[in-house]
């Protein structure tokens, strides 16, 4: 195998884990006021812009705070104050699915790609499926509504 083989391969097989590895995590790309994530090894670890939001992280935010997940398709989900979700599912060409546990929450998907990729929000009393470009949801958890 050549030099250039080798050097084509390698890149090839990088390119390829590192398109694998963003499909399955979002960023916080916009982050107001005090929000933390619990994941299965750490508890409330201040969530900052442009850290991993993972499958199965649990993101919460405080009162008069707001963070902005940006996905790899460009779809973004926000959360207002006061609310806690469990990001469950997060894989690309899968459907996402987040269970809303409290507060609110806003999504936008890019218009090119909305048509293959869905969405579902869960709470205790209801189920949102989503395919199209926004849609917000409020939760309370003391009432079930």
């Amino acid at each position: 195998m050549t030099n250039i083989q080798l050097k084509f391969l390698l890149g090839s097989i990088l390119l390829f884990h590192l398109s694998i590895s963003f499909a399955e995590y979002g960023v916080a790309s916009f982050v107001r006021g005090k929000a933390f994530v619990d994941r299965s090894d750490q508890k409330d670890i201040p969530l900052r812009k442009n850290d991993k939001v993972l499958e199965s992280d649990v993101i919460r935010t405080l009162k008069k705070s707001f963070v902005k997940i940006t996905f790899s398709d460009n779809s973004t989900f926000a959360l207002g104050q006061n609310s806690k979700v469990v990001m469950a599912k997060l894989k690309v060409d899968e459907m996402k699915n987040i269970e809303l546990l409290q507060g609110y929450v806003r999504s936008k998907f890019n218009k090119e790609v909305s048509k293959d990729h869905k969405i579902q929000v869960k709470t205790k009393s209801a189920i949102l499926g989503i395919r199209g470009t926004e849609f917000s949801m409020i939760y309370n958890p003391k009432n079930n509504v």
